[in-house]
Formats: C-alpha cells, sequence, structure tokens
C-alpha cells in the first residue's frame, strides 16, 4: 500500500473536504481521484496495482506520482514544516509513513543542514515519542535518535543525557506493560531508576528530575496500585517550574493531565474533574489532538455526572473514528457513549452504540476490553428490564469468563456479573439482596471501576 493511501485512509470528512481543493491537474489529479475513490477497500485489496493497470501507469511513474501527491498533502494540510509535517503523521499513527519520513529528513540535514538544524530535528522527534502507538514501537530507533541528540549537542552535559534517556524510558515503561512484558521488565527498569536516582542525588538539575520523577510515575500507573502516583507528579510539576522555562511546555501537558488520571485513578473524582478542565482550558487545541485524553475525560466527566461535559468530548470523537485505525479507542468510544445514554435513560440511543462496539469481531480486541463491552452490553438488558435476555448473558458470560482460567482480570470482573444477577432477583420479588451486597460494590466505587459501578446504582435508583 502506497504511503499516500495510508495517509488518506485516516482523514476526516472534513480532511477530505479540503483535500478536494488541493490544486492538481493531469496525472496527479488522475491517480488522486481513484485513490480517493478506492481508499475504503479492504486491506487484502490491491488499491496500488488496480490504480496503475487502469491508468496504464508503470510501477515507476506511478510511485514518482505519489510522492508528489504525498508532498502536496503536506503542504495541503500544514506549512510543510518537518514540526508540522511529523505532527501529523504522528496525530493519524501512522509508524511506517513516520520513520520514512525521518529517514528522508534526517539525510537532507546531513547532506545539507547545521548541526544546530539536526539536533532541534532530533529533539523535536524525542518529544513526540510518548504519541507513538504500540503497533510499530521501535525501542532500538528511538535509542539511536536519543543518542544522535546528544551527540549533536555543543557539549553534552549529565542532565542532558538524564533528562532524554529518562525522558525514552517513561515510554518504554509504558511499552512493556502494554505488551505484556511488565513483570520481566520491572527489575530492569527499577535498577536503571535506581541507578539514575544515585547519580543525580543532591543535584539540582531540574530537568533531569522532571523526567525521572515522569518515569516513576508511570511505573506506578502501569505496574502498580500505589497512590504515590499522585505525590510524583504533583512533585513533577515543581521541578517543571523550577526549571524555569527550560523544558518544553508539551511536557507539562503531558504531565498535568496524567495528574488527572491519577487523582481519578485514586477516587479523588472532583479533583480530578478541575485538573482536566484546566488542562483542556490551557491546552485544549493539543488535548483534542490526542484521542486518549478526550476518553479519559469522558470517562472523569461522566463519574462526576457532568453529562453535557462528557457528551461534548464523545461527540467531538465520533467523526473521527471512522478515519481511525485505532480499534481500541473505537470500542472505548463507543462503550462510553452507551454508557453516557444509559444514564440518561436514552436507552434506543445506548443500543445504537452497544451494537456498534459489538459488531467488531472479539480477536480485534484485548480480553480486557471484551469484558468491559460484555459487561455494558449485559447491562443494557437490565435496564430496560429483559430479565430474561439479561439472565441468560450472564451465565454466559461466566462461562467465558470460567474459559479464560484464573486471572487478575477474571477475578476482578466475574463479581460483577454476580451482582447483576442479584440486582434481577431483587427486583423480580425473587430473594433480598444480598447482606454483603454494598460490600461486593465497594471495589466497584473506586477508581475508574466508579464508571461501571455507578450503572448498578442506577438500577437500584441509588444514583
Amino acid at each position: 500500500m502506497s504511503f499516500l493511501l495510508d495517509l488518506i485512509k485516516t482523514l476526516t470528512e472534513d480532511e477530505l473536504k479540503k483535500l478536494n481543493s488541493m490544486p492538481v491537474k493531469g496525472r496527479e489529479e488522475e491517480v488522486l481521484h481513484k485513490t480517493l475513490k478506492y481508499r475504503k477497500e479492504k486491506t487484502d485489496v490491491d488499491v496500488d496495482a488496480r490504480i496503475q493497470k487502469e491508468l496504464s501507469l508503470t510501477k515507476s511513474h506511478y510511485d514518482k506520482i505519489n510522492s508528489v501527491l504525498l508532498r502536496k498533502c503536506y503542504e495541503h494540510f500544514t506549512d510543510g514544516s518537518s514540526e508540522q509535517v511529523l505532527n501529523l503523521i504522528f496525530e493519524k499513527r501512522l509508524m511506517a509513513l513516520q520513520v520514512h519520513e525521518l529517514k528522508i529528513r534526517e539525510k537532507n540535514l546531513l547532506k545539507n543542514g547545521t548541526r544546530q538544524q539536526l539536533n532541534d530535528f532530533y529533539w523535536a522527534y524525542l518529544l513526540k515519542v510518548r504519541s507513538q502507538s504500540v503497533n510499530g514501537f521501535d525501542k532500538k530507533w528511538i535509542i539511536s535518535m536519543a543518542h544522535k541528540y546528544l551527540a549533536t549537542l555543543p557539549k553534552a552535559t549529565l542532565e542532558d543525557e538524564a533528562e532524554v534517556m529518562l525522558m525514552c524510558e517513561s515510554t518504554f515503561v509504558f511499552y512493556h506493560a502494554v505488551i505484556g512484558e511488565g513483570p520481566g521488565y520491572e527489575p530492569v527498569f527499577l535498577k536503571l531508576i535506581a541507578d539514575w536516582e544515585k547519580k543525580l542525588k543532591g543535584k539540582k538539575y531540574h530537568r533531569a528530575n522532571f523526567q525521572l520523577l515522569l518515569s516513576k510515575a508511570n511505573y506506578y500507573d502501569y505496574y502498580t496500585s500505589n497512590h504515590a502516583i499522585v505525590d510524583t507528579l504533583e512533585e513533577a510539576l515543581r521541578e517543571f517550574d523550577l526549571a524555569k522555562e527550560k523544558i518544553p511546555v508539551n511536557q507539562k501537558m503531558y504531565a498535568y493531565s496524567k495528574l488527572a488520571k491519577a487523582y481519578c485513578q485514586c477516587s479523588r473524582f472532583e479533583e480530578a474533574m478541575r485538573t482536566y478542565k484546566e488542562c483542556f482550558r490551557l491546552w485544549g487545541e493539543e488535548m483534542r489532538k490526542n484521542h486518549y485524553q478526550m476518553l479519559m475525560y469522558s470517562v472523569v466527566a461522566l463519574i462526576n455526572r457532568e453529562f453535557d461535559e462528557a457528551q461534548n468530548m464523545i461527540e467531538y470523537m465520533m467523526p473521527k473514528l471512522t478515519s481511525s485505525t485505532d480499534i481500541g479507542m473505537k470500542f472505548n468510544t463507543f462503550r462510553n457513549n452507551a454508557i453516557l445514554h444509559m444514564h440518561k435513560s436514552e436507552y434506543d440511543e445506548a443500543l445504537k452504540h452497544i451494537h456498534s462496539f459489538m459488531q467488531f469481531p472479539r480477536s480485534e480486541t484485548d480480553l480486557l476490553g471484551d469484558i468491559l463491552n460484555r459487561m455494558i452490553h449485559n447491562v443494557y438488558f437490565v435496564m430496560i428490564g429483559d430479565f430474561e435476555t439479561a439472565t441468560n448473558l450472564i451465565e454466559k458470560n461466566k462461562k467465558f469468563l470460567r474459559s479464560k482460567g484464573k486471572t487478575i482480570l477474571t477475578a476482578e470482573y466475574t463479581p460483577y456479573f454476580n451482582m447483576l444477577r442479584d440486582i434481577i432477583r431483587y427486583k423480580t420479588g425473587i430473594v433480598k439482596l444480598p447482606a454483603d451486597f454494598d460490600k461486593k460494590m465497594e471495589p466497584f466505587q473506586q477508581g475508574i471501576m466508579k464508571l461501571y459501578g455507578d450503572l448498578l446504582l442506577k438500577m437500584l435508583q441509588r444514583g
């Protein structure tokens, strides 16, 4: 698949309309028209070969036209600078195209640029590392870029080295957790952090200390349930202020938005809401480019029952899902939208979004996502009073969980289906709620789990 087609497949409807005004003619216009026509074809269809055949183009001629059109797209959607072009590619999560562009631009700078331009280029890339998709993540490439950045500084100091290597490490510790290598990487990470703490002890290296604390915060976030994450992030933000504008402001945005999430994880829901609101007040445009931040803000708004705010976030995201390649983000957004409409007793609308996330093959999501989708699907039938369907689904879903063996996830979420069963028996007058029902509810009133626990309270008219 050509890089042009990769990019066009990710464009929103508004961006596609803007693309139609891009000045092209002749063969370029024909190739662009065909690419737009076939952009929705399945991935196993060789669109490039079809266009070449239909337009009687050789592969080399077709590739050259694609390259020219890709450059024109960059100039049409950005100012053409490396920073803005890379921003666009990172935002679209096009990993292969990202590496392609980085190599081309690095080659040009090595040939024609100055040492400072090269240094700026490497630094601009490293600031984007945290927004990389896990798919196609290349740890060795990132480390090589960090070393190239240090090599192009006039004279790299210990603080420079610590800052850039710890910046990378805060991403690596997240990456290993997400791909299931957390237990194996944890001792490696802890030793590395201990070594850096020893090197930095007593030194007022605020840039380095900021990155050190962010790395520790990511560890607390993805490897533990340690509430020290809040103190760690608050300390990181103090280091940011002490650095006196020597740290790029997008790093503060990252730390501040992570603090909002941490407040939520620690069940400090009102503080989480205030912090997210402040993030969007200060950096609204940048925050909206990050679908994960939009998603987390909608979760916090739902927990705080600020349904209008949650709806604004979700409605902003929904049109972008059609062009997104992030299946997990689609699942999560559709699910949040269903939860929103169930809270508002708009069950027909909720069902539309449930159908949206249930239509995807379960092979396309991870176990946690599958469990959460099943929970919300099951909740819907209890909400509308279809207790027969709900009961059948409970047994089906518990059987599914048993098939996965005894894991942390199955232990955490099996009680939810048991409580659904208890609520059905209570609402149909069979038995009272078990004496320990409120005790079983407690985990679903803590942290992000409250998003799902509040639906149980609504069924009991407690929320």
